[in-house]
């Protein structure tokens, strides 16, 4: 589950505010992505990991984690 949310925080980052929209609206069935939702337990957790993506104070571990293995 962190890695969807790092990955998606990352991709929000990226490509704004109005990715997440389209995001929550083409996943709304999709209970992996039930943490963009306000009132679900892990979107404080999103938005914190967004935030500190956005302020250059976290990398991204799961792409780092592909990285390393494609090189193996």
């Amino acid at each position: 589950m962190h890695a969807i949310i790092e990955r998606t925080a990352n991709f929000v980052c990226k490509q704004g505010a109005q990715f997440e929209i389209m995001l929550k609206a083409k996943q709304a069935r999709n209970s992996q992505f039930d943490f963009l939702r306000f009132d679900h337990y892990l979107n404080p957790y999103y938005k914190f990991i967004q935030k500190a993506m956005k302020e250059g104070r976290y990398t991204v571990l799961a792409e780092n984690r592909n990285e390393e293995k494609k090189s193996m």
